[in-house]
Order: structure tokens, then C-alpha cells, then sequence
């Protein structure tokens, strides 16, 4: 499942090919009002994500916020940032600890370098049944 309003976020050419990837991948894909941005459901198990695209080095409490509202909710939460320059991965190592994140808590942050690694990591930990 996607969210409605994380696929009104991204670029419709983007959307066409993750929706082509996960068919390859055996997932239907169906959009639904949710608020984790995906929702993978293999073998009765449900899996959420927040897939940050674009990381804002100046308002990273958005994303903290949001992800400390949904921990509560989700007990298999993956938040996938990608991460594409240094700047960028700078931004995020410090505002992970200014928020206060634990390294394996609850919630497990996949910093990725491009979009095109968003899916294929969480189709693995989907199928791996959250890694947890």
C-alpha cells in the first residue's frame, strides 16, 4: 500500500516505475489514505515505511516528529532517507542524535544514496519479515 499523498509528492515517472518494480517483485500496489508513506503486508505481517526522497538539511524535525508519532503505532517502522551528498548525510548524522535516536531502537533509519535503492531495500526487509 502507498500513500496517497507521499505518491502526489514525487514525479508521476517515478511512481510508474516503483509500481513496475514492485509488480516485477510479485507486490500489488494500491494507494490508500495511510500515514506511514508504504505499507508492505507479507505472510500476515505488516511492514511500514517512511521513504524520504529529499532529505531538507534545514527542517529535519519534520521527519523526527513524524517518525516519533508513528513508532508508537508501528511495531516493524523503517524509515529509508536517501541521502545523495555530503551535506546532506552531515545534516542527518547530526540531527539523529539531536533527536535523541538510538542506535538499533525500535525504529531503524536506512540511509540510502539514490531513490533507485529506496525499493529494492525495502522489498528485502519487507520479504525478511522486518529483519526484527
Amino acid at each position: 500500500m502507498m500513500s496517497r499523498k507521499w505518491r502526489d509528492e514525487q514525479a508521476p515517472s517515478y511512481i510508474d516505475s516503483v509500481s513496475s518494480f514492485l509488480s516485477e517483485n510479485s507486490f500489488d500496489l494500491e494507494f490508500v489514505s495511510i500515514d506511514p508513506d508504504l505499507i508492505f503486508n507479507c505472510e500476515g505481517l505488516s511492514v511500514a515505511f517512511v521513504f524520504v526522497t529529499n532529505w531538507d538539511c534545514g527542517n529535519p524535525e519534520l521527519v523526527f516528529n513524524r517518525v516519533q508519532k508513528l513508532e508508537a503505532r508501528f511495531k516493524n517502522l523503517y524509515v529509508v532517507v536517501c541521502l545523495p551528498t555530503k551535506e546532506k548525510k552531515d545534516s542527518f548524522q547530526r540531527s539523529y542524535f539531536k533527536f535523541e535516536r538510538e542506535i538499533g531502537g525500535p525504529v531503524t533509519f536506512v540511509p540510502i544514496q539514490g531513490l533507485e535503492m529506496g525499493f529494492e531495500k525495502m522489498i528485502k526487509i519487507a520479504l525478511s519479515g522486518g529483519g526484527k
